[in-house]
């Protein structure tokens, strides 16, 4: 969990995951009376930390990250059933996140997109915005 999973996205606050011998090293004063000093302005913001150790409680306490694992290997598992449609190039993803490549012809993998205006479809108003 780094980003906006530690704070569900409620308010910005984000984490640097580093191995002990990584921090071993840049933890050390670069010179006499130094100090590990970086940041930003709102950096171990009390509103932020505090929603986070409250979301975190929350995630443990409901089992989140164990539902989202059991979730994520149905997911895989059924989803390997698209690949034998015939508009589905690849497919391809860990956990509950997954991509299927839409493709107009599996041998050259022609996307599916510019040949019947998916996106168009999908958005009527994305060609305004483009």
């Amino acid at each position: 969990m780094s980003a906006k999973g530690i704070t569900s996205g409620y308010i910005p606050l984000s984490t640097t995951l580093i191995f002990d011998e990584i921090y071993d090293v840049i933890s050390r004063p670069q010179c006499e009376g130094g100090v590990f000093s970086m940041g930003l302005t709102y950096f171990g913001h009390p509103v932020a930390c505090a929603t986070a150790l409250k979301n975190v409680e929350i995630i443990e306490r409901e089992g989140l990250l164990g539902n989202a694992h059991a979730v994520g290997a149905y997911m895989q598992a059924s989803g390997q059933g698209l690949r034998d449609l015939p508009m589905v190039g690849d497919m391809r993803g860990h956990g509950v996140m997954m991509a299927v490549d839409l493709v107009a012809d599996k041998t050259t993998r022609a996307g599916l997109a510019r040949q019947m205006g998916l996106t168009a479809r999908c958005l009527p108003n994305a060609s305004a915005r483009a």
